[in-house]
């Protein structure tokens, strides 16, 4: 009998925080290009769902990529402000 194994590749997109300049708003941009999935393409896949974890990895919010596509790489919502 034969075994394969796959190795899984993690998809850990690079996020970049910032300020809305107009609303002041805090906003988490995903720059496709420097966001690698396993294939090796930079994309933003709209299947995959994306995990806001605070500074002691506590999940905050998952955001569906196809929100985050038609928002414009951008991830913004109430989760993300202090307090």
């Amino acid at each position: 009998m034969q075994y394969q194994t796959h190795r899984l590749l993690l998809y850990n997109p690079i996020p970049t925080p910032s300020l809305n300049p107009t609303t002041g708003e805090p906003v988490i941009a995903i720059d496709p290009s420097s966001s690698m999935n396993p294939s090796g393409a930079a994309v933003i896949d709209a299947r995959l769902n994306y995990v806001v974890t605070d500074n002691n990895g506590n999940v905050v919010a998952v955001i569906p990529g196809s929100n985050v596509l038609n928002n414009g790489a951008n991830i913004t919502g109430p989760f993300l402000t202090p307090g």
